[in-house]
C-alpha cells in the first residue's frame, strides 16, 4: 500500500521514509553528529522533533552516552519540509528526495523565500572535531544560588553541581566549560566559569543541565536576502526564546 511509512532506529541515525508510487523522501537524524542543542526541535513547524537528557555520540568515539541527549522524531507529524536540516548548525539533519540528498540552498523553503539565505561563520569545533554553522548571535549566564554558609555550599557542591554530573562539560562542543575547585568556586561565588571566545550559545548545556542552571538566549540571526514574513518570522521568534527548558519557554523582551 502506498503512500509507505517506514522509521528505522539506531544507534548512529534515526531514519524517516515515505514511499510514494514513483517518489521516495526521507529525513535523517545522524546521531553521531549532533551534539544536543535542540535547534531542530525548536524550530519544527510540526512538532515533530523531541529532545531530551539520554543519548549522545560524538564523531569517532562511537561510544553511546546513556546521560546525556538524544532525538526522536515523530512520524506522524514530520511533513519533510526540511526546516532542520536548513537550520542544523551541525549538519546532522538530511533531508533527501529520492536518493539524493536536498542542499539547504536547494530545498523549496529556500528557493521560494520562506526561509532567507543564512549568513555564517564557520567555526571549528574543539571536543567534536567538527565545524559548527552559526548563524547567530546570544548570551548565557549562569544561575546557581550559593547557600549562605561554607559548609552548607560544600555540601551542596558535591551532591548537587557539579558532584558526578559534569553532562555540560561533556555536552559541550568545544569545550567552554569549566570548573572551580570549591575553595575557589566558594571565595568568588562562581562555580562555574564559561569561556565566551569559545562558546557558541549553541543550548547544548542548557538543554543537558539537571539543575537548569544554564541560561542561553539568542539576540540576533544573520541573514541575507527578501524572506516571506508569514513563515519566517515564527520561526525567529521560536530561536529568540529563552532556553530555560524545550517547554513552557518565555518570550524575550
Amino acid at each position: 500500500m502506498f503512500p509507505k511509512l517506514i522509521k528505522h532506529v539506531s544507534y548512529t541515525q534515526i531514519r524517516l521514509e515515505q514511499k510514494f508510487v514513483g517518489r521516495n523522501v526521507e529525513l535523517i537524524i545522524d546521531r553521531l553528529r549532533c551534539v544536543g542543542c535542540g535547534i531542530c526541535s525548536r524550530v519544527c513547524p510540526q512538532d515533530a522533533i523531541s529532545i531530551g537528557p539520554k543519548v549522545t555520540s560524538y564523531g569517532k568515539e562511537k561510544q553511546f552516552d546513556e546521560k546525556l541527549i538524544d532525538n526522536s522524531i515523530d512520524e506522524d507529524k514530520c511533513v519533510f519540509c526540511g526546516t532542520c536540516s536548513i537550520l542544523c548548525p551541525f549538519d546532522a539533519l538530511h533531508l533527501f528526495k529520492d536518493g539524493k540528498k536536498v542542499e539547504p540552498a536547494e530545498n523549496t523553503l529556500v528557493t521560494k523565500q520562506a526561509i532567507p539565505k543564512l549568513e555564517i561563520q564557520y567555526l571549528p569545533m574543539t571536543r567534536i572535531n567538527q565545524t559548527a554553522m552559526v548563524y547567530w548571535e546570544g548570551e548565557i549566564k549562569t544561575n546557581f544560588e550559593f547557600p549562605t554558609s561554607e559548609k552548607e555550599f560544600h555540601q551542596h557542591y558535591i551532591n548537587k553541581c557539579p558532584g558526578d554530573c559534569r553532562k555540560c562539560l561533556k555536552i559541550c562542543p568545544n569545550e567552554a566549560i569549566s570548573f572551580l575547585p570549591a575553595e575557589n568556586a566558594w571565595k568568588s561565588k562562581k562555580i562555574i566559569e564559561i569561556d565566551n571566545t569559545k562558546c557558541i550559545k549553541c543550548r547544548a548545556c542548557s538543554i543537558v543541565c539537571p539543575q537548569s542552571i544554564f541560561e542561553v538566549k539568542w539576540t540576533k540571526i544573520h541573514f541575507l536576502g527578501p524572506v516571506n514574513e508569514c513563515f519566517w518570522t515564527p520561526l525567529v521568534n521560536k530561536l529568540l526564546k529563552v532556553n530555560s527548558s524545550l517547554t513552557g519557554q518565555k518570550e524575550l523582551s
